[in-house]
């Protein structure tokens, strides 16, 4: 949460992702979390950036998965719970928008998801590699960069 990134800061961008969990959760959405972690178990991000930030702490039905590439479908069993829960669209929301973000909103499009991204909720390493990363997002069919309220 101490990185730089841009435009957002870390602590922002946990606000944003906490007003987004309720929206879901007041929808009767699924929260699921995505943890990147190191073969050895230990935090995957520079100066331990991937961590969970304390105010998103999971609540205890909500699932956690560990990833250890940037894709949160690589290697994980996410599509597999999302099939479970009969889900038709993916709200992706966190750091790094020019990372993880893109890559997973381009495999859950390959996967048939209908993907949201809200623009608040998502930072990049910096302002100009995040808002390379939104324009691709928004250039790519199935994924959708608006504020929550306007998509869904």
């Amino acid at each position: 949460m101490q990185m730089p990134l841009g435009p957002w800061r870390g602590a922002q961008v946990a606000v944003a992702c906490m007003n987004l969990r309720e929206t879901v959760l007041a929808d009767g959405g699924a929260v699921i979390y995505v943890r990147y972690l190191r073969v050895d178990g230990s935090d995957g991000g520079p100066q331990g950036g991937a961590q969970i930030a304390a105010i998103l702490h999971p609540i205890s039905d909500h699932l956690v998965i560990d990833k250890y590439a940037i894709d949160a479908f690589d290697n994980t069993k996410l599509h597999a719970y999302l099939r479970c829960l009969n889900a038709g669209t993916v709200i992706l929301a966190g750091i790094a928008t020019s990372h993880a973000v893109i890559a997973t909103a381009l495999t859950a499009v390959r996967h048939h998801y209908k993907v949201h991204v809200d623009p608040l909720t998502v930072t990049g390493v910096d302002s100009e590699t995040h808002a390379t990363a939104l324009h691709r997002l928004r250039h790519t069919d199935g994924v959708t960069v608006a504020p929550l309220s306007v998509a869904i």
